[in-house]
């Protein structure tokens, strides 16, 4: 399933990849990339170029926007999109610094020559490195400012965060609270991470990692401690603002007791 425009769905509609690419791109990059992607119209090398990296950048949205697909995840499954958005990108610059010398004939010579190509790099990188700042270590909370951010993204009903991203932050409070063997619920698929973070130290190894009967994990083969059940089984819950994987307990356990 996937949680989009506020409802969790399986099978998004025909727009979710397109709005997703166009939500979780810096605006500045989109720009650019529509400014190299009008190039293939040329019939030159450049043209030739934009036309195979347009065609390259569109082939994981269609794919997703034809009827019966299934996307979830957000932008994971589009990632060759962005590969083929950057050299559009790319395209868009050498076009916008052309289009300066032209407008502006005599700007090599003066101190325009180091702060054009100064100001146009900041205008297309900056927002996105400044969201990086901001949002670190959390990154893939990123919405871009079209959407007016992480919160316009929420409000739009986009998913907040990736799944298990932020359970880090939460280990030091388990291993402080948590008596010892004490069991551990986290999300179906995320348990995983958990095995890995008491593998790397960071979860204590005495913890015990729930997860539903009959499930396995790539770790078993190492011995890690595991028990079967659900949410009200666990002496605690980890539970990550990520609206897809909110099952029906897991809002109903928030509204029972008071979380940590």
């Amino acid at each position: 399933s996937q949680y989009y425009l506020g409802r969790v769905i399986l099978g998004p509609p025909w727009h979710f990849p397109l709005v997703i690419v166009l939500t979780t791109t810096p605006a500045t990059l989109l720009a650019l990339a529509a400014i190299g992607a009008t190039r293939w119209a040329r019939r030159n090398p450049q043209g030739e170029a934009a036309a195979l990296w347009l065609i390259n950048a569109l082939t994981m949205i269609v794919w997703f926007m034809r009827p019966g697909s299934n996307a979830f995840d957000n932008d994971r499954l589009l990632a060759p999109t962005f590969v083929f958005l950057a050299p559009l990108v790319g395209l868009g610059v050498a076009a916008t610094i052309g289009w300066l010398r032209r407008r502006m004939p005599g700007w090599e010579r003066g101190r325009l020559r180091f702060l054009a190509p100064f100001a146009l790099a900041l205008i297309a990188w900056g927002p996105g490195l400044l969201a990086t700042a901001r949002l670190h270590p959390y990154e893939l909370a990123y919405y871009n400012a079209i959407v007016g951010g992480l919160r316009g993204g929420q409000r739009l009903g986009l998913e907040t965060i990736y799944w298990a991203t932020t359970y880090r932050a939460a280990l030091p409070e388990i291993n402080r609270r948590a008596a010892p063997g004490a069991t551990l619920w986290a999300t179906p698929n995320s348990y995983d991470v958990l095995y890995y973070y008491q593998r790397a130290g960071l979860l204590r190894a005495d913890l015990v990692i729930m997860r539903p009967p009959g499930w396995g994990s790539f770790y078993d083969d190492s011995g890690v401690n595991r028990a079967e059940g659900g949410i009200d089984d666990a002496d605690f819950a980890l539970i990550e603002y990520r609206q897809t994987s909110f099952i029906d307990a897991v809002p109903a356990y928030i509204a029972q007791r008071q979380p940590v």
